[in-house]
Protein backbone atom coordinates (compact mmCIF):
# COMPACT_ATOMS: atom_id res chain seq x y z
CA UNK A 1 0.00 0.00 0.00
CA UNK A 2 1.30 3.44 -0.84
CA UNK A 3 2.22 6.15 1.39
CA UNK A 4 0.42 9.23 -0.35
CA UNK A 5 1.74 12.13 1.95
CA UNK A 6 1.53 15.77 1.89
CA UNK A 7 3.88 18.31 2.77
CA UNK A 8 4.09 22.26 2.72
CA UNK A 9 7.48 23.75 0.98
CA UNK A 10 8.34 27.34 1.70
CA UNK A 11 11.03 29.06 -0.61
CA UNK A 12 12.65 31.98 1.45
CA UNK A 13 13.35 35.50 0.27
CA UNK A 14 16.90 35.18 -0.97
CA UNK A 15 15.89 32.33 -3.15
CA UNK A 16 13.02 33.31 -4.76
CA UNK A 17 14.27 34.10 -8.01
CA UNK A 18 14.44 30.48 -8.14
CA UNK A 19 11.16 29.49 -6.87
CA UNK A 20 10.89 27.82 -10.71
CA UNK A 21 13.45 25.84 -10.39
CA UNK A 22 13.32 24.45 -7.34
CA UNK A 23 9.84 23.71 -7.72
CA UNK A 24 10.95 21.96 -10.69
CA UNK A 25 13.01 19.69 -9.21
CA UNK A 26 10.18 18.81 -7.05
CA UNK A 27 7.79 17.97 -9.84
CA UNK A 28 10.64 16.11 -11.47
CA UNK A 29 11.35 13.87 -8.56
CA UNK A 30 7.61 12.51 -8.60
CA UNK A 31 6.16 15.20 -6.30
CA UNK A 32 2.80 16.33 -7.37
CA UNK A 33 2.69 20.51 -6.88
CA UNK A 34 -1.07 21.52 -5.33
CA UNK A 35 -0.98 25.21 -7.33
CA UNK A 36 1.04 25.72 -10.74
CA UNK A 37 1.75 29.19 -9.93
CA UNK A 38 4.02 30.86 -7.16
CA UNK A 39 1.64 31.82 -3.80
CA UNK A 40 3.75 34.68 -2.80
CA UNK A 41 2.84 36.06 0.32
CA UNK A 42 4.65 38.31 3.03
CA UNK A 43 4.91 36.40 6.52
CA UNK A 44 3.98 38.31 9.52
CA UNK A 45 5.89 38.11 12.67
CA UNK A 46 2.76 35.83 14.21
CA UNK A 47 3.44 33.59 11.02
CA UNK A 48 7.02 33.21 11.33
CA UNK A 49 6.34 32.37 15.02
CA UNK A 50 4.02 29.64 14.12
CA UNK A 51 6.34 28.16 11.77
CA UNK A 52 9.21 27.98 13.80
CA UNK A 53 7.20 27.29 17.02
CA UNK A 54 9.69 24.30 17.86
CA UNK A 55 12.78 26.41 18.03
CA UNK A 56 10.99 29.53 20.63
CA UNK A 57 13.68 30.30 23.08
CA UNK A 58 16.46 28.97 21.23
CA UNK A 59 19.37 31.57 20.62
CA UNK A 60 18.93 31.71 16.86
CA UNK A 61 14.97 31.98 16.67
CA UNK A 62 15.39 35.43 16.25
CA UNK A 63 17.38 34.93 13.24
CA UNK A 64 14.79 32.26 12.08
CA UNK A 65 12.30 35.02 12.26
CA UNK A 66 14.01 37.62 10.31
CA UNK A 67 14.60 34.95 7.17
CA UNK A 68 10.82 34.62 6.40
CA UNK A 69 9.65 37.94 7.40
CA UNK A 70 11.88 40.29 5.86
CA UNK A 71 10.09 39.65 2.38
CA UNK A 72 7.68 38.14 0.48
CA UNK A 73 8.34 33.87 0.17
CA UNK A 74 6.92 31.43 -1.73
CA UNK A 75 4.36 28.50 -0.59
CA UNK A 76 3.50 25.45 -1.60
CA UNK A 77 1.83 22.16 -1.28
CA UNK A 78 3.71 18.87 -2.93
CA UNK A 79 2.32 15.79 -2.33
CA UNK A 80 3.61 12.11 -3.33
CA UNK A 81 4.48 8.77 -1.92
CA UNK A 82 6.90 9.65 1.05
CA UNK A 83 6.82 13.39 0.26
CA UNK A 84 7.70 14.39 3.40
CA UNK A 85 10.93 12.52 3.43
CA UNK A 86 11.28 12.75 -0.74
CA UNK A 87 11.37 16.83 -0.13
CA UNK A 88 13.88 16.75 2.77
CA UNK A 89 15.85 14.77 0.76
CA UNK A 90 15.65 17.31 -1.80
CA UNK A 91 16.43 20.34 0.30
CA UNK A 92 19.47 18.89 1.73
CA UNK A 93 21.37 19.79 5.06
CA UNK A 94 19.51 22.57 6.87
CA UNK A 95 22.86 24.54 6.66
CA UNK A 96 23.61 25.50 3.50
CA UNK A 97 27.76 25.19 4.09
CA UNK A 98 27.21 21.30 4.84
CA UNK A 99 24.93 21.09 1.95
CA UNK A 100 26.23 18.32 -1.10
CA UNK A 101 25.74 20.21 -4.34
CA UNK A 102 22.92 19.05 -6.29
CA UNK A 103 20.68 19.42 -3.46
CA UNK A 104 18.50 22.49 -3.21
CA UNK A 105 20.25 24.04 0.19
CA UNK A 106 23.34 23.61 -1.37
CA UNK A 107 22.51 25.04 -4.69
CA UNK A 108 20.60 27.97 -3.63
CA UNK A 109 21.10 28.25 0.35
CA UNK A 110 23.77 30.81 1.39
CA UNK A 111 24.32 30.61 4.76
CA UNK A 112 22.21 29.98 7.97
CA UNK A 113 19.26 31.07 8.12
CA UNK A 114 19.11 31.79 4.66
CA UNK A 115 19.22 27.98 3.73
CA UNK A 116 16.65 28.79 0.29
CA UNK A 117 13.76 26.67 1.81
CA UNK A 118 11.61 24.86 4.50
CA UNK A 119 10.02 21.64 4.58
CA UNK A 120 7.63 19.93 7.17
CA UNK A 121 9.85 17.59 9.16
CA UNK A 122 6.85 15.28 9.58
CA UNK A 123 3.50 14.40 8.53
CA UNK A 124 1.91 16.26 11.77
CA UNK A 125 3.80 19.05 11.08
CA UNK A 126 3.02 19.25 7.09
CA UNK A 127 -0.82 19.08 8.03
CA UNK A 128 -0.63 22.13 10.82
CA UNK A 129 1.80 24.21 8.29
CA UNK A 130 -0.72 23.71 5.21
CA UNK A 131 -3.66 24.58 7.50
CA UNK A 132 -2.33 27.92 8.22
CA UNK A 133 -0.56 28.67 5.29
CA UNK A 134 -2.93 27.26 2.22
CA UNK A 135 -5.47 26.69 4.17
CA UNK A 136 -7.73 26.11 0.85
CA UNK A 137 -5.70 22.70 0.35
CA UNK A 138 -8.40 20.46 1.37
CA UNK A 139 -6.70 17.79 2.90
CA UNK A 140 -8.08 13.92 3.32
CA UNK A 141 -9.16 13.19 6.19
Amino acid sequence: MSNVEHTFALIKAHAIGHAAEIILRATRAGLVLYRPSHNYRKFTLEDAEFLYAEHAGRPYMGDLIKSVTKDSVAVYVLSGVNAVTRWRRLLGATDPEKAVPGCIRGDFGTILPDNAAHGSDSVKSAIREIRRFVPEYKLPN
